[in-house]
C-alpha cells in the first residue's frame, strides 16, 4: 500500500515537475514579461498520479541535508553531500535562489504547512509579482503562488506599494475594487473621495457621470456637491439653462437664475 504522506509529496513533486517544463508556463505577456498560466497545472494534472505509481521517493534524505534526495537530484544537486560548497552550513539552510527562504523551508516546510506544491528553490519570485518569495511568505503573507493574491486586479507588488491590502480587493470599501481605481479610473484606493468633493467616487461614476478626479467637473465655478445637493443644476455642464451664462457666474456674480433660461444678464 502507498502511504499517504508518499502519495502527497509525489503528488507534489510530479506536479512542480510539469509545471517548470510546461511551456504554457513561459508564455509572455503584452507587457513583455513572462507570465506563468495557472491553466498550465491542469496540463499536467492527468501525470500527477502516473507520478505516484512510478514510485518516486520523496521523503528520504540520505546525506541528511534537510533536502529528500529527490529534490536534490532533479535541482543537480548531489545527493550523498550535505554540505555541497564547503561553508559549514547544511544544504537544507542554504537560500539558493537568496530570497528570504532556506531551501529546505521552500521545498519541505511550505508544502507542510500549505498543502500542495512547494516553491521552486532556484527561482525567488515563483509568480513573478515583483515580491520575492521571502517576503510574500514571512512579511506579507501574500499567496507566494499567485500574483494577485486577492483576485482584484492589482499584484501583490502593486498592493504593497500603494500600501492597500492584498487579500482585499477593495481596500476603502467604496465599491470599486483596488485595481480597477487604480488602472481604470484613477482613484484613490484608499479613500472613498478622490477628489474631496463630498461625493463618493462610486457616485460620481455611476451616479452622476462626474469626474471623481475633480471637485468641479465641468469648471463652472460650482463643486460637484454643491450642484447635485444645493442648486440641482448639472454638475457636466456649465451652463445648466443654456442662456450662455456659466452657473458659477449666473449664481456668483450676476444673482440670476441658472436653472431658468430667461433669467440672465
Amino acid at each position: 500500500m502507498i502511504r499517504a504522506s508518499f502519495v502527497q509529496d509525489s503528488w507534489a513533486v510530479v506536479a512542480l515537475y510539469v509545471w517548470r517544463r510546461n511551456p504554457m508556463n513561459n508564455r509572455v505577456s503584452q507587457e513583455g514579461r513572462r507570465t506563468r498560466v495557472r491553466g498550465g497545472l491542469a496540463v499536467g494534472a492527468a501525470v500527477l498520479l502516473a507520478g505516484v505509481l512510478v514510485g518516486c521517493d520523496t521523503t528520504t534524505d540520505s546525506d541528511g541535508d534537510f533536502i529528500p534526495d529527490f529534490y536534490e537530484t532533479y535541482y543537480g544537486w548531489d545527493a550523498s553531500n550535505a554540505d555541497e560548497n564547503g561553508n559549514s552550513t547544511l544544504d537544507g539552510d542554504e537560500d539558493h535562489d537568496s530570497d528570504g527562504l532556506t531551501t529546505r523551508s521552500e521545498v519541505v516546510d511550505y508544502p507542510r504547512a500549505h498543502g500542495g506544491l512547494g516553491l521552486n528553490p532556484t527561482d525567488p519570485d515563483v509568480d513573478i509579482d515583483g515580491l520575492n518569495d521571502g517576503d510574500e511568505v514571512i512579511n506579507y503573507r501574500t499567496n507566494p503562488f499567485n500574483p494577485d493574491t486577492d483576485g482584484d486586479g492589482l499584484n501583490d507588488h502593486d498592493e504593497v506599494s500603494y500600501q492597500t491590502n492584498p487579500f482585499k480587493p477593495d481596500s476603502d470599501g467604496d465599491g470599486l475594487n483596488d485595481g480597477d481605481e487604480v488602472h481604470l479610473y484613477g482613484t484613490e484606493p484608499l479613500g472613498t473621495d478622490t477628489d474631496e468633493d463630498r461625493l463618493s467616487d462610486p457616485d460620481e461614476l455611476f451616479g452622476y457621470g462626474t469626474d471623481p478626479r475633480k471637485p468641479d467637473t465641468d469648471f463652472d465655478g460650482l463643486s460637484d456637491y454643491t450642484e447635485v445637493f444645493n442648486l440641482e443644476t448639472d454638475p457636466t455642464n456649465p451652463d445648466t439653462d443654456g442662456d450662455t451664462f456659466s452657473d458659477g457666474d449666473e449664481l456668483n456674480f450676476y444673482r440670476t437664475n441658472p436653472l431658468d433660461r430667461n433669467s440672465h444678464p
